[in-house]
C-alpha cells in the first residue's frame, strides 16, 4: 500500500475536507497502471472540488471487500466523518463482487455518512436517487465486465496451453531461460530450456527416492555437495519438501499441464489442459509413474522407516501396550560365521521402562513367517479371487467395447475437422465460425483421447493384475517364502499399516501369530469388495482402540 499526501493546498489545510484517491490494481503487474499516469490528473479532480487529498493503493482482487484492507479502513473513516469523498479512476474499482452484496455495502456507508465518489466522469451522491440508481448501474456492469474478463482471458491462454506454450513462470531444478533479465527473471522472447548440468541430480533425485525417503535423499544430495535452487534464484541446501516437489511434478516428463487450480465459479465444467512437450523430458513415463505409486504407498508409513533397513519398521506394534516397536541389530557366531539378527523391542518400553510396559522382544525370524501365513490367508482364502477373476473379465469386456465407441468419437472428430477445412476454403464458413467450430471439434477430440488413454491404461493394469492373482493363487506360500525382503516389505505396506504379533513356545522354537492388524484404506476398500470374510475359521476384524487403550493405562 503506498499513501501519499498533497502539499500544494492554498487554502488552510483544517478548512477543506478530506477525499481518498483510492488507486486499486488486481495484481503487482498492475501496480502503477494508474498511479504514475493519472494520479495528478485525479488529485487535480480532487483540488477541483475542494478537497484536500490523499493517495491511497491497494494490491487486491475487487471480488471481495473483506480481503481489501485498505478500503475497509477508508470505510470507517468515511463512517467516523474523516473522509469526505472517495476518487477513483472509474466507478467499477470500487467494487467487481459477483453477488453485488459488497457494492451495496459501500454505497450504504457512503450515503449514510454522506460522502461522495467522485470520477472524472461524475460525482455521484447516493442521496439522490438517479445517482442511487446508477450505482446499482455501475456495479451491475462491473460484475459483467468482470466474468466477461476472465473468461477472455482463460479462453486464450487455454488456447496457449494446447499449443504447449502455457510454461512456468519459473524454472524448476533442470531447466533454465535461453536469456534472463538479472540472472533468473525470464527476459522478453526468452525460451525455456532443458539445463545439462541439472539432468544428472534430477534422474539421481528420482533414482534415489524409490529406494530411500524424501529426507535421506536430501542428506545425501547435500553430503555430494549439490544445493537446490529457490523460486528467487537463491540457493540452499536440499529439504525433504524440495525432493517431493520434484518427484511430484509431472513437468519432468515433459507434460505441460495448465488449469487444475481454475475454481471460478464463471468457468463452470472447465477442462484441465496437457500437452506432451517432448524437449522437455527428462524423466520416463514409467519411473515417474512407479515414484508417484511409491508417494501414495508412504503416504501411511513414517518417514524414517522409509528405506530403513528394518522389515517391520512402522508397522510392528507391541502386542502389549499397542506401542510402536523401535528395530535393533545384533551380530552373533552361527555356525563359525557372524549374523546379523533383527529384533523389535516396544518403544515405550524403551524409552519409559516398565512403568510404560512389561515390553516385548520380538525376532523377525518370528515375525516374518507369521506375517507370511497372515498374507497367504488373506490373499488365497479371504479373498474371493475367483469371483474377483470373474468380475475382472467381465469388465474388461465392458472395456473393450468402451474403447471401441472411444476411438469412434476420436474418428468422428477428426473427420469432422476435415469437412471444417474443406468449408473454410469453399467460403461457406466466416473466420470466427470456423475458429469457434475448430476449438470444439479440437475439445471433443482431446477429451475422447484423453479417455481412451484411461480406459487402455487400466485395461492393462487389470489384465496385469489377473495374471499376477492367476499365477500366486497355485502356489501362494512357496511365491511368499522366496520373496526378497524388499518386495516383502513392499506387500506389507500395500496390505497393513500396522500389526501385532503373538509369540509362544521355548525361546529358540517360538512360533508367532497376527494377533491384530489395520489394513490400508485402499486395501480395507478391496476387501469389503472382494472378501469372503472368514481366515481360518474366524472374521478378520480390523484393529481397534483396546490397544491404546491398554497403553494409555500402562503410562497412567
Amino acid at each position: 500500500m503506498t499513501t501519499k499526501r498533497n502539499t500544494t493546498a492554498t487554502a488552510p489545510v483544517t478548512e477543506r475536507p478530506l477525499a481518498v484517491i483510492y488507486d486499486r490494481a488486481s495484481t503487482e503487474r498492475q501496480r502503477d497502471n494508474y498511479a504514475r499516469a493519472d494520479a495528478a490528473r485525479l488529485s487535480e479532480l480532487a483540488e477541483r472540488h475542494g478537497y484536500r487529498w490523499e493517495l491511497r493503493q491497494e494490491i487486491k482482487s475487487g471480488e471481495s471487500l473483506a480481503n481489501r484492507p485498505v478500503m475497509k479502513r477508508t470505510l470507517e473513516e468515511v463512517e467516523g466523518g474523516v473522509v469526505r469523498a472517495i476518487v477513483c479512476q472509474d466507478f467499477t474499482r470500487l467494487s467487481r463482487d459477483e453477488d453485488g452484496i459488497d457494492g451495496r455495502v459501500i454505497r450504504q456507508i457512503c450515503r449514510d455518512a454522506g460522502c461522495v465518489v467522485v470520477t472524472p466522469e461524475k460525482v455521484y451522491d447516493f442521496s439522490l436517487d438517479v445517482d442511487d440508481d446508477l450505482a446499482d448501474i455501475g456495479f451491475l456492469i462491473g460484475k459483467i465486465q468482470k466474468r466477461q474478463n476472465i473468461r477472455a482471458l482463460v479462453r486464450g491462454m487455454r488456447e496457449k496451453a494446447l499449443q504447449g506454450k502455457m510454461l512456468p513462470q519459473v524454472p524448476s531444478l533442470g531447466y533454465e531461460w535461453s536469456s534472463t533479465l538479472d540472472g533468473h527473471h525470464k527476459a522478453p522472447g526468452a525460451e525455456l530450456r532443458v539445463r545439462a548440468e541439472d539432468v544428472p541430480v534430477v534422474q539421481a533425485i528420482f533414482d534415489l527416492y524409490e529406494h530411500a525417503s524424501a529426507r535421506q535423499v536430501a542428506h545425501g544430495l547435500n553430503a555430494q555437495g549439490f544445493s537446490f535452487r529457490g523460486k528467487k534464484g537463491e540457493s540452499h541446501p536440499f529439504r525433504a519438501a524440495d525432493v517431493v516437489r520434484i518427484v511430484a511434478n509431472p513437468f519432468y516428463t515433459g507434460m505441460v499441464v495448465w488449469g487444475r487450480s481454475i475454481r471460478s465459479r464463471h468457468l463452470k465444467d472447465f477442462q484441465p489442459v496437457e500437452r506432451h512437450v517432448p524437449e522437455f523430458q527428462i524423466i520416463t513415463f514409467e519411473q515417474f509413474n512407479r515414484v508417484q505409486e511409491l508417494r501414495r504407498q508412504r503416504y501411511w508409513t513414517p518417514p524414517k522407516s522409509v528405506g530403513s533397513p528394518f522389515l517391520f519398521s512402522g508397522t510392528l506394534r507391541c502386542a502389549r501396550c499397542g506401542a510402536a516397536t523401535v528395530g535393533q541389530r545384533h551380530h552373533k557366531r552361527h555356525d563359525g560365521q557372524m549374523v546379523e539378527w533383527h529384533f523389535y523391542q516396544c518403544r515405550a518400553y524403551h524409552q519409559y521402562g516398565r512403568t510404560a510396559c512389561q515390553g516385548t522382544c520380538l525376532s523377525e525370524n518370528v515375525a516374518r513367517p507369521a506375517m507370511e501365513r497372515f498374507l497367504t490367508q488373506v490373499l488365497s482364502e479371504g479373498l474371493n479371487l475367483q469371483g474377483y477373476l470373474r468380475d475382472a473379465a467381465e469388465e474388461m469386456a465392458t472395456d473393450s467395447d468402451r474403447i471401441a465407441g472411444l476411438k469412434a468419437e476420436v474418428q468422428e472428430a477428426e473427420i469432422g475437422l476435415k469437412r471444417l477445412a474443406d468449408a473454410i476454403v469453399a467460403g461457406a464458413l466466416d473466420l470466427e465460425a470456423a475458429r469457434q467450430k475448430t476449438l470444439e471439434l479440437r475439445e471433443k477430440k482431446e477429451r475422447a483421447a484423453k479417455r481412451l488413454s484411461a480406459v487402455n491404461a487400466g485395461k492393462e493394469l487389470g489384465e496385469e493384475l489377473v495374471r499376477a492373482i492367476a499365477l500366486v493363487e497355485n502356489d501362494l506360500p512357496a511365491v511368499m517364502a522366496s520373496m526378497s525382503r524388499e518386495c516383502f516389505r513392499d506387500l506389507l505396506r500395500l496390505v497393513v499399516r500396522r500389526f501385532t504379533v503373538e509369540a509362544t513356545g521355548a525361546p529358540r522354537n517360538r512360533v508367532g501369530r497376527v494377533a491384530s492388524h489395520e489394513f490400508t484404506p485402499e486395501f480395507q476398500e478391496f476387501w469389503l469388495t472382494h472378501s469372503s470374510g472368514m481366515v481360518g475359521g474366524r472374521g478378520l476384524e480390523p484393529l481397534t482402540s483396546a490397544m491404546s487403550t491398554r497403553r494409555s493405562n500402562h503410562l497412567s
